[in-house]
């Protein structure tokens, strides 16, 4: 029976896979921004440069005013940093400043409370 469907068999087509062509290399270069190649600092979508907050000294700071809270939120395009600092009474004192970066929230916030514990 094998040999019967052998015999009555066209020969098939040999099909070989082929990668496609690569398309020709383009000559158009793109240098890099000078924001990607860190010259320049970036910047936010307001224009102000975007500055990186140095944690450990935000941490070095919160200890010497004995803050009892801290907390940054992001409200739509501004920053809002809350410090909760021993006032004398039962109850801490709560500060609060708004930035367009967080750094400038959080920056606002401290000198606020290093303000208030001068006093």
């Amino acid at each position: 029976m094998n040999a019967a469907l052998a015999a009555d068999q066209t020969p098939r087509p040999k099909v070989r896979a082929q990668a496609a062509e690569l398309p020709a290399p383009t000559s158009t270069f793109v240098l890099p921004s000078p924001q990607q190649l860190g010259l320049i600092p970036p910047t936010t979508m307001s224009g102000a440069i975007a500055v990186e907050i140095d944690w450990n000294d935000v941490r070095a700071r919160l200890h010497r005013l004995r803050a009892v809270g801290f907390h940054l939120d992001q409200v739509g395009s501004q920053w809002r940093a809350r410090l909760l600092v021993p006032a004398g009474g039962p109850a801490p004192r709560a500060l609060e400043n708004n930035g367009t970066t967080d750094a400038a929230a959080v920056a606002g916030v401290l000198e606020q409370a290093e303000l208030l514990t001068r006093r």
